[in-house]
């Protein structure tokens, strides 16, 4: 019996070192290596339609020649694009069925454009905010959530075997010196199982964290689990201020070039409530298209909207001076620098947060190993009488 036990203890060492050594890495390099693919493909893919926009060319031409010297990924979907719009397709229809991972916010961006006649604003907008996005770095989010799935897996192992090797020769040693080894145990199983926890709560973030970045969202409503996701983006401290940064600065440029194409704000603010922006503050855009169509002067839509108080100031101002186009503008870049410095200050304190983290699971194990030494020391020197 004993043996058999044995035989099935080593097994699953070696599963769980088979795991940590070839599972955790490759999970790892996926989960930093996938989005900045697919966030090259996006740029290149915005690049080329902004260039053939730009350059007067018909789409689908223009795009069926750019395809042809860009690499395989972004072939394919320039490709499909350009026989779409060839066939009738309107473009952010085109985006929408040969782009899977386009995000909503691009594609509801030219639906915007398309609606306002200002398709090549709202493309240059779309480029921005790739280029914005590419600048501030989207792996920094997952950079931490790889080293603390390493460094966690690394120390459960590590655990793992003091359980199985080390941990019955100590309990001899203790109870041949009459040392009372309980304490010992159950700290080491207490560190053990924190250190398990962990790991399991780390593995379910990985995939959950990969599905979040890849999954494009779906429009012009996103789903339940979508909602859901973004009312947690919306409470939680630290991103809901660059979840209003970014989806204040989408929906003021978007109205910015809605303006300019002749429509009035409450115009603009319908449009913009399209955008494919955290759900919670679409609800507050849409709340301000319907308090504006009301007839209600801008600066008491916007607080009865309950879309900032800055947002609300901007616009009585603008409307009062008749120049709501600069007033937007405004606007869009205030809350695009609010975007901006939440964006770097949420993104470095998160490896500080990890490392500290892990250093005290890491030191409780520590701990829990050689408190034992010490009763160990104590006892010899009382049995010896020093």
């Amino acid at each position: 019996m004993n043996d058999t036990m044995e035989i099935v203890r080593i097994f699953v060492i070696a599963l769980l070192i088979a795991v940590t050594a070839v599972g955790i890495p490759y999970g790892c390099f996926m989960l930093i290596t996938s989005p900045v693919r697919r966030q090259a493909t996006i740029q290149m893919v915005i690049a080329q339609i902004s260039a053939t926009i730009r350059q007067h060319i018909p789409l689908a031409t223009g795009l069926a020649i750019a395809a042809q010297s860009e690499p395989p990924r972004v072939r394919r979907r320039l490709t499909a694009m350009s026989k779409l719009i060839a066939n009738g397709k309107k473009l952010s229809e085109a985006m929408r069925d040969a782009f899977p991972e386009c995000p909503g916010l691009l594609i509801s961006l030219v639906t915007a454009g398309e609606r306002s006649g200002q398709l090549p604003a709202a493309i240059q907008q779309a480029k921005q905010y790739v280029l914005d996005k590419s600048r501030l770095g989207g792996t920094r989010f997952e950079s931490p959530l790889a080293y603390a799935l390493v460094v966690t897996s690394a120390a459960t192992t590590v655990a793992t075997m003091v359980m199985v090797v080390i941990v019955p020769k100590f309990q001899e040693i203790l109870r041949d010196f009459e040392v009372d080894c309980e304490p010992f145990c159950s700290n080491i199983h207490l560190a053990l199982n924190i250190l398990v926890v962990a790991l399991i709560v780390l593995l379910a973030m990985l995939p959950i964290s990969m599905w979040i970045r890849l999954k494009p969202r779906k429009t012009p409503d996103p789903g339940l689990i979508t909602r859901w996701i973004d009312w947690i983006r919306w409470h939680t401290p630290g991103l809901s201020k660059m979840e209003l940064g970014h989806g204040m600065s989408s929906a003021f440029g978007t109205m910015e070039f809605c303006l300019n194409s002749g429509m009035n704000l409450h115009e603009a603010a319908n449009v913009a409530s399209g955008l494919d922006i955290n759900w919670q503050l679409r609800q507050k855009i849409r709340r301000l298209s319907e308090e504006l169509s009301k007839g209600i002067n801008a600066g008491d839509a916007a607080r009865h909207a309950d879309i900032g108080g800055i947002a609300a100031t901007v616009l009585a101002t603008g409307s009062r001076q008749r120049n709501l186009t600069d007033a937007v503008r405004f606007a869009s870049d205030y809350y695009g620098g609010i975007l901006s410095r939440w964006w770097m200050f949420v993104s470095h304190i998160v490896w500080p947060f990890c490392t500290l983290l892990l250093a005290c699971l890491v030191g409780f194990l520590v701990y829990s190993m050689f408190q034992p030494l010490v009763a160990l020391i104590d006892s010899t020197l009382t049995a010896t009488g020093l």
